[in-house]
């Protein structure tokens, strides 16, 4: 699981911003949203241009450096203040046992990894800084290999390197460490349909639903979620386009729908590729932006029964609501800051009964 991130001179953030997930407080509902200590579901508030899609994107800046995809122009998202400081990039994983993995690296404006380490329950794995690089005994690199790392012009990231020169046992932290990274998901619902992690390429999304046989599972989603029941028309596995019959006429269903059943069938494909693809950790920005409030808290109680870590980010104060999230599991973020509400409120400690959406609206949460 993920414990912690930071990031440091990325877009609005020009000092240090760190997410911590490991702080969880001792409450006695929704208990199923910690995990191990851990904070393992929840929701991100803040204004617009507070940061809330910046963070997603800087946590996931790990994915394109282990899987070269997704490349980013980094002039375009260091802080433009100071674009002669790199991007510094920090995470904290706990792996099963309590096993904890501590891995940070810097990058420069043109994306070339300038500092790189890896600590193992405390143990200095390997280190880079300029023109130094050093391996713990676990890693025999000769000093003609090691003046080469840390010589390289194209700045070769130590820790693929090592997935790549040395056999690894499935258990062994490293490993576990890329399986995480590759289980990542970044993915919004807005009309521009980004996505970072597990998928490469153009996803035609009602190609999928066919081709799998989900068209009847897809049916039943809509239903569950939004209330909304289509006549589905059969369809050949060659088909590539799903049509539904409106007074026995066949017409394709995207022309017959809102953008919020649009938004939906990109959720239902999403679903359907994280449990294929048994992800590890999900953000989804902007998540409800087309949804109605009653849907938001439907499709919030459907993702947060996985087992894996779901955080999403949105304007929707109804979701604030201890029915079925906790103070420690609803973050604001602002002011180069983020914190849970839990921490933010002079009021002592929040309890079960505290009406949360009231009291942010009314402006008790402040981050400074």
């Amino acid at each position: 699981m993920l414990s912690r991130f930071s990031v440091t001179n990325y877009m609005g953030f020009p000092e240090k911003i760190t997410w911590d997930l490991s702080q969880p407080h001792e409450y006695a509902f929704n208990t199923n949203l910690i995990h191990n200590g851990i904070v393992k579901n929840g929701i991100i508030y803040g204004v617009n241009g507070s940061g809330k899609t910046s963070l997603g994107r800087a946590l996931f800046d790990i994915v394109s450096l282990v899987n070269n995809v997704n490349p980013t122009d980094y002039s375009k998202v260091i802080y433009q203040g100071a674009a002669d400081s790199p991007i510094e990039f920090e995470y904290c994983f706990i792996f099963e046992g309590g096993k904890k993995i501590e891995y940070s690296y810097s990058k420069n404006v043109q994306g070339l990894i300038i500092k790189e380490a890896l600590y193992y329950q405390g143990q200095k794995i390997f280190t880079k800084d300029i023109n130094d690089v050093y391996f713990c005994n676990e890693f025999s690199v000769n000093p003609a290999m090691r003046r080469k790392l840390a010589e390289n012009a194209n700045a070769v990231s130590l820790l693929k390197f090592i997935f790549s020169s040395y056999p690894l046992s499935k258990n062994h932290y490293i490993q576990q460490l890329i399986d995480f990274i590759g289980s990542m998901l970044w993915f919004r619902c807005l009309d521009e349909r980004n996505y970072i992690g597990i998928d490469t390429g153009r996803v035609y999304i009602e190609d999928y639903i066919i081709k799998h046989g989900y068209l009847d599972e897809f049916a039943k989603f809509l239903k569950e979620e939004s209330g909304q029941v289509f006549d589905f028309t059969p369809t050949q596995n060659e088909d590539k386009v799903i049509t539904c019959k409106v007074n026995n006429n066949e017409v394709p269903f995207l022309s017959i729908i809102s953008t919020g059943t649009t938004s939906l069938e990109l959720l239902f494909y999403w679903t359907k590729r994280m449990k294929e693809a048994s992800v590890k950790f999900v953000f989804i920005d902007e998540f409800d932006a087309f949804y109605h409030f009653d849907l938001s808290i439907n499709v919030c109680k459907t993702l947060f029964k996985e087992d894996f870590q779901v955080f999403m980010s949105s304007h929707n104060t109804m979701l604030l609501s201890n029915d079925f999230i906790r103070p420690d599991c609803g973050f604001i973020i602002g002011n180069n800051k983020i914190d849970a509400i839990c921490n933010l409120t002079s009021r002592g400690e929040l309890r079960q009964g505290h009406n949360i959406e009231k009291m942010y609206r009314a402006g008790s949460f402040d981050i400074k």
